[in-house]
């Protein structure tokens, strides 16, 4: 038999855990749902996503992304999607919000060192006759 190394002795492959965020409004709203989206394990085979996936954002111990939010959202009553994507739309605001912060402290320290800041414009036009 090979010798193997515990656990315990291996070495962290980065310096301190990557924090890898949550999502605690979707995990509220999901554990408020309750019986009406049914058990995780139903919810999760319905919406084709892993069951230990769905655990972890449940629990708030993961950050939701675009593509499992509209898995659960189609799989749930019309009333229980809007809260769920309402709650994640709102975490992504404040996440931009935290972005622009740290963007525009960045900008400020840049040009007290004699640097022009960066500006990026961003705009969405949408496609004519598109309502």
């Amino acid at each position: 038999m090979p010798n193997v190394m515990s656990s315990a002795s291996l070495k962290p492959s980065t310096p301190r855990p990557i924090n890898r965020g949550t999502s605690p409004r979707v995990s509220a709203v999901l554990q408020k749902l309750g019986e009406k989206a049914g058990t995780q394990v139903e919810l999760a085979r319905k919406a084709e996503v892993n069951r230990g996936v769905l655990n972890q954002l449940w629990l708030g111990k993961t950050k939701s992304t675009p593509k499992l939010i509209g898995r659960l959202c189609a799989v749930l009553d019309r009333e229980s999607a809007g809260r769920v994507l309402k709650a994640y739309l709102e975490e992504v605001a404040a996440d931009v919000r935290v972005e622009q912060l740290q963007v525009n402290s960045s900008n400020v320290a840049s040009s007290r060192l004699g640097q022009r800041p960066t500006i990026i414009p961003v705009t969405y036009s949408p496609k004519q006759g598109a309502t």
